[in-house]
């Protein structure tokens, strides 16, 4: 806690010496708008410090809907580059 204490501090310092229109102000800010959420791991043993295991959790849903439009073209029997486009080569 007190170290959470002390990062909450050093950010709202920072804040203070850094461009306020920069992306590491940005950054710096919605940390500290979002601070009762992003602290809350210390008040609930059951919440973990980062997301690494709903992120592995995911990844192979996000992966399959990544593949999915290539796996349709070639499906139906062709490849992505098999087909003109409708305006090749100047014609309609």
């Amino acid at each position: 806690m007190p170290l959470v204490a002390a990062m909450k501090a050093w950010l709202e310092t920072q804040l203070t010496h850094i461009p306020p229109r920069g992306g590491l102000a940005d950054a710096i800010r919605y940390a500290l708008t979002r601070w009762s959420d992003l602290s809350r791991f210390l008040d609930d043993g059951r919440i973990e410090l980062d997301t690494n295991t709903v992120e592995r959790a995911i990844r192979p849903i996000t992966l399959g809907r990544k593949k999915t439009p290539v796996r349709r073209i070639r499906s139906r029997g062709c490849a992505l580059g098999d087909h003109p486009l409708p305006y090749h080569h100047g014609k309609a």
